[in-house]
């Protein structure tokens, strides 16, 4: 659901209206909503994550206006229903209504399977953002609109502050990110949320899921505060502004490590990253941990503990010592060598990570570090030392790269023999490209 409805904006459902021609005021702010759009991510085509709730209801109204506009581009919408509500199949009904309407194509993505006992809320986020860019991908989408908005922000700002978040933390939700295979786009983050939601169109109603007033969770306790917040400065446009100006201070950081990693770091077709060690031990320390950062989280499964940032001080202090010749966190390696640091997946990490099942020329991302693209159907699973032996029996060329770095490498597997792998030529290759 949106992550900041309010008790006193709920809409009564009501019948479906016929299309009409949005009125002017609608047109103009669906011209300033593409404006922002096309400022973010130039595209022909985008899909719109609605949940239903009031701020997702606007997003859509304001796609259905923009589409009256001339080259207009064309918008899918999205929702996903996470079976954990009893109004949940309400909620979906609802949202196709209103795209319907809208003349809009909609899907339903439903979470399946057995839902954990906790941390059942990041686990729903985790589910709706996989089913989400799966949906995108298979439409050959790669925008996805999301409607938060300045109050969201402002939310995120003081919820990361109680975290002990860091400065680049603080700069909260960024207006495009790029998340897997897709480009999470906030046009409406200097939006107010009743500016966004005074465009829903009446006539579908929102939904209102309970769990944003239930005061066991974090944001509805920031929203029953904001007059305490309020009075104390803390008001929505103030606590974006900071987010702004942390988030520009942000993109220069992050293009200062890109070319700090662009000079120092080297990546393996294996997937093995080579650092410059004496150049590494130059930069500044934060700069350092954030490229070591960088080159770490992204490979993590989206079930994976998150890093912390005290971890990845912890390893650059023991780099730096070189007390030991090897270091692991997180599912990775790290090798001292006299002038180099080689940093690759753990073998024993990959065991638990369940096999993909491909078909023929279906394209998937794989443990966050391969897309691969395989020539026959089977199941994707990283080699280990048994399907390294069968790789080389295959014709897999020897590369002077270590043997444990080799066996994360993925294979594609049928009936318990390896079929192909990302070492091997034809016809036992594995069409694939790094994620860097």
């Amino acid at each position: 659901m949106n992550a900041s409805p309010s008790p006193w904006s709920a809409l009564s459902a009501g019948p479906i209206a016929e299309p009409a021609l949005p009125p002017p005021a609608r047109l103009e702010a669906a011209r300033f909503f593409l404006q922002n759009l096309q400022a973010l991510l130039p595209r022909r085509a985008y899909a719109l994550a609605v949940s239903g709730g009031p701020d997702s209801m606007g997003l859509l109204a304001l796609a259905a206006a923009a589409c009256q506009l001339p080259g207009a581009p064309a918008f899918t919408v999205l929702h996903v229903h996470h079976g954990l509500a009893a109004e949940a199949a309400d909620w979906a009904q609802q949202v196709q209504r209103a795209a319907k309407c809208a003349g809009l194509a909609a899907h339903v993505l439903r979470w399946q399977g057995k839902k954990p006992a906790q941390g059942l809320a990041a686990a729903a986020r985790r589910a709706r953002y996989a089913l989400l860019g799966a949906a995108c991908a298979a439409r050959g989408l790669d925008g996805l609109i999301l409607a938060h908005h300045m109050e969201d922000q402002a939310e995120t700002v003081l919820l990361r502050l109680g975290r002990g978040s860091q400065w680049r933390g603080l700069a909260a939700m960024a207006a495009r990110r790029r998340h897997e295979n897709i480009w999470l786009l906030r046009p409406f983050l200097d939006w107010r949320r009743d500016k966004l939601r005074r465009w829903q169109d009446s006539a579908h109603g929102a939904a209102q899921d309970p769990a944003n007033h239930d005061l066991r969770f974090a944001r509805p306790r920031l929203r029953a505060s904001a007059s305490v917040l309020r009075a104390a400065g803390l008001t929505p446009p103030q606590l974006a502004r900071a987010a702004r100006a942390l988030g520009r201070a942000r993109a220069i950081w992050d293009a200062s490590v890109l070319r700090a990693r662009a000079d120092l770091c080297r990546q393996e077709d294996c997937g093995l990253w080579r650092i410059d060690r004496a150049g590494f031990n130059s930069l500044p320390p934060p700069m350092a941990q954030h490229l070591l950062g960088g080159l770490l989280r992204p490979a993590l499964p989206r079930d994976f503990y998150p890093i912390r940032t005290r971890q990845i001080q912890g390893l650059w202090q023991a780099l730096r010592a070189a007390r030991q010749p090897a270091f692991s966190l997180a599912g990775f390696l790290l090798r001292l060598r006299a002038r180099e640091i080689l940093l690759y997946r753990e073998p024993a990490a990959l065991r638990a990570l369940p096999p993909l099942r491909l078909r023929a020329g279906e394209a998937a991302v794989w443990d966050g570090r391969f897309r691969l693209a395989p020539q026959a159907s089977g199941a994707i699973a990283a080699l280990g030392a048994d399907g390294l032996a069968q790789a080389q029996k295959l014709g897999a060329r020897r590369l002077p790269w270590p043997r444990t770095a080799l066996m994360t490498c993925p294979g594609l597997w049928r009936k318990g023999r390896l079929a192909a792998s990302t070492l091997n030529a034809p016809p036992h290759d594995l069409p694939h490209e790094l994620l860097a």
